[in-house]
């Protein structure tokens, strides 16, 4: 695996951790597709653990204020 997300949430579950920023924040899945340029099918499969496209779960990490680790790609 490779780390490029923080560690911070991560390790708790990659699903449970943007679902709960993606609340947190008041955002809507169609508020974080259209923020980070993904479809609501892709946040959808991320959320439910079905896609760890690590490239994906940054772009929306980001939109949703979750923290970058210092070797995540820009």
């Amino acid at each position: 695996m490779n780390a490029i997300i923080s560690s911070e949430w991560l390790g708790a579950g990659v699903a449970a951790n943007l679902r709960q920023a993606r609340a947190a924040r008041g955002y809507s899945v169609e508020d974080v597709a259209e923020t980070c340029g993904l479809t609501v099918d892709e946040i959808d499969a991320l959320e439910a653990e079905q896609d760890m496209d690590y490239r994906k779960l940054a772009r929306v990490a980001a939109a949703v204020g979750l923290p970058r680790s210092p070797s995540l790609p820009r």
